[in-house]
């Protein structure tokens, strides 16, 4: 599935990119409704990418334009063979700097190389202030403390967990 966020009125953000802070899906409207599942968080990571290998950001032809794409999924309570599942995605999008940074950036997971990777190229200025392209993801094995109301991130295994109520469907058209 392939979803992007965008600004309208351009003009306004001329020396800024847009970020995608994060995303997470609901049976519900109410962004404070159970079950959820996590996409994106850590300002600007695409947390689902550890579980998934189709859920990434992806680049695009505008900075005020961020699209990425996910691996499609049903929640295990809603499975009914007489009504379709309806899901709702709520994020947090901001504008930020063009080079990324800790809190603004669109990184997914490398699978072949285990690692968090940037979407964006980072300028040369800017690689002395950001040693590495990839990024550390806090979770709970770090003293990462979770809380109800906020959407933290955790390792795969945990995430999983954490998401019982979720069926992941690889390879679907």
């Amino acid at each position: 599935m392939h979803f992007e966020a965008s600004v309208r009125d351009k003009t306004e953000f001329r020396e800024k990119r847009i970020y995608i802070n994060k995303c997470f899906v609901t049976t519900s409207p109410d962004p404070f409704s159970h079950p959820r599942y996590t996409l994106i968080d850590n300002q600007g990571c695409m947390v689902d990418g550890k579980v998934v290998t189709q859920s990434k950001f992806l680049s695009g032809d505008s900075k005020m334009i961020q699209k990425f794409s996910v691996g499609a999924f049903i929640f295990r309570q809603g499975v009914s063979s007489t009504s379709p599942q309806q899901f709702f995605m709520h994020c947090e999008v901001s504008a930020g700097p063009l080079a990324p940074t800790p809190s603004a950036k669109a990184c997914s997971y490398d699978q072949a190389s285990q690692q968090w990777k940037e979407l964006y190229d980072l300028p040369e200025e800017s690689e002395n202030i950001i040693s590495t392209r990839s990024w550390k993801v806090a979770s709970s094995r770090d003293g990462f403390e979770e809380d109800e109301h906020l959407l933290k991130s955790a390792d795969s295994e945990a995430e999983m967990k954490k998401h019982t109520g979720f069926y992941s469907m690889l390879n679907c058209d």
